[in-house]
C-alpha cells in the first residue's frame, strides 16, 4: 500500500526516539547522584563548572524525622545539651563526708585506744575546676550536633536520590511502553 512505509519509518524513528529519551532520564539520574555525593563530599552546593549541559534541579524534600539513625543523633544531641546545663549549672563538687575507725595501739602492757574518726569536706567551686569540665561538655555538644546535621544531610541526600531514581525510572518505563507500542504498530503497517 501507498504510503504505508513512510509511515512507519516515522514510527521507528518515533520508538528510537523515545529510547534516547530514556537514556537521557538515565544519564540525569546519575548526575543528580553524583551531585549528591559532591554535596555530601564537601558540603557545597554549588558544583564547579565543568560546561555540563544537564541541569538537575534537587528535590525539595523535608528532612528524614522517624529514622532511627536520625532519632539516636537527636538525643545524643539533648544529652550533650543537658550536661552542658549541669555543668554550667554546678560550680563546685559535692561536698563529702568520710567515716573512719581508728587504732591505736601506743606500747607493751598499755591497752590500745580506739577512735571514731569523722570528716567532712566541703569544696568550693572556682572557675579552675569548672573550666576543663566545660570544655568538655561543649566539645561533646559540638560533636554531636554535628554528627546530628551530617546525618540529617546524609538522609536527606538518600531520600533525595531515591525519589530521583523512582522519578527516572517511571519516566523510563513510560517511554519503552511508547516505544513498544509504536512497533507493534509499525510491525502491522509492514505486514
Amino acid at each position: 500500500r501507498a504510503g504505508d512505509l513512510a509511515r512507519a519509518d516515522a514510527l521507528a524513528a518515533e520508538a528510537e526516539l523515545l529510547a534516547a529519551k530514556a537514556q537521557q532520564d538515565e544519564a540525569h539520574q546519575r548526575v543528580q547522584a553524583a551531585r549528591t555525593r559532591w554535596k555530601l563530599l564537601t558540603g557545597m552546593t554549588a558544583m564547579p563548572d565543568v560546561g555540563s549541559p544537564v541541569t538537575a534541579t534537587d528535590p525539595a524534600a523535608a528532612p528524614p524525622t522517624a529514622h532511627p539513625e536520625l532519632e539516636h543523633a537527636r538525643q545524643t544531641a539533648e544529652q550533650a545539651r543537658k550536661h552542658l546545663a549541669l555543668v554550667r549549672q554546678s560550680r563546685r563538687d559535692a561536698p563529702e563526708l568520710t567515716l573512719g575507725v581508728r587504732q591505736d595501739v601506743p606500747g607493751r602492757a598499755e591497752p590500745a585506744q580506739n577512735s571514731l574518726v569523722v570528716g567532712l569536706r566541703l569544696p568550693f567551686g572556682t572557675d579552675d575546676r569548672n573550666r576543663p569540665l566545660e570544655a568538655a561538655a561543649l566539645s561533646d555538644l559540638d560533636i554531636a550536633q554535628t554528627t546530628e546535621q551530617r546525618l540529617s544531610e546524609r538522609l536527606e541526600a538518600e531520600q533525595a536520590a531515591a525519589r530521583e531514581a523512582v522519578r527516572s525510572a517511571q519516566a523510563q518505563a513510560d517511554a519503552e511502553a511508547g516505544r513498544a507500542k509504536l512497533l507493534r504498530e509499525r510491525a502491522t503497517l509492514i505486514d
